[in-house]
């Protein structure tokens, strides 16, 4: 699941500096974890806030 994510976001990926060589790598290891009895995932969305001054 989390793999296919990374593979359909891959040329966004590397519109923003991934090395599409990274791209493979990352997605085997994405479905190793997902193999493991005793993988987790943790997510935190971090959000900012601008303000233009006046």
């Amino acid at each position: 699941m989390f793999a296919d994510i990374l593979r359909t976001a891959e040329d966004a990926l590397v519109a923003h500096g991934l090395s599409r060589k990274r791209v493979p790598a990352a997605v085997a290891e994405l479905d190793a974890l997902v193999e493991r009895d005793d993988a987790a995932v943790f997510f935190c969305w971090n959000r900012a806030r601008a303000v233009r001054p006046r």
